[in-house]
Order: C-alpha cells, then structure tokens, then sequence
C-alpha cells in the first residue's frame, strides 16, 4: 500500500535492509506521508503491526478502502506531492543506527 499511495516511494529509502530490521525490531514505523490523509494512513499502519495475526486480510482492506473511497474523495493531496515524500526517515534516525553499529 505505501508504494501505491506514494506513486512509487521506497520505503525506509536510504537506509540499509539489515539497518531496517534492527529499526522495525525497535518498534519503528514510517511517518504518514505528507500528502496521505490520517484516516488512510491508519489503515496502511495496520499492515505493519509486528503481529502477523492482527493485520488486516485482503478483504477487510478492500472494504475499507471502498468505504473511505465512498465517504471522502481527498485522501490523497497530490499538489503537496514532492520528491522529499519518498524520504521518510530523518538524518538523525540513519545516523543513530549507524553509530551504534548493531547488525
């Protein structure tokens, strides 16, 4: 969902898969997209949740993307779209993992 909303985004881009792991273990998670509204936001948060078991199902997002499609038409803002979109972890987290040299 994050690459589809984000028209192609990488997520965590710019930082290294093994430095990846060692941050989704910490519990960190990408910030919402400046122009993905909060409600589609959430539901692209529940894919991440560390228990497999509670994510959603394919239909359980299908219908809740048809929902908010039916009841909102702006959840995506593309005149706040830029190139910084697809960056969404600040200099500082890539430098704390990298620093602490953990892999």
């Amino acid at each position: 969902m994050y690459e589809i909303f984000t028209l192609g985004g990488e997520p965590y881009a710019g930082i290294k898969t093994r430095d990846v792991v060692y941050l989704l273990g910490k519990g960190f998670r990408m910030r919402r997209p400046k122009h993905v509204d909060k409600e589609l936001h959430a539901v692209m948060s529940s894919c991440w949740n560390e228990d497999p078991l509670k994510r959603p199902t394919f239909k359980a997002l299908q219908e809740t993307l048809e929902k908010l499609e039916r009841q909102q038409t702006g959840y995506i803002n593309l005149q706040s779209f830029t190139d910084a979109t697809y960056v969404n972890v600040d200099n500082a987290v890539r430098d704390k993992v990298r620093d602490e040299a953990i892999f």
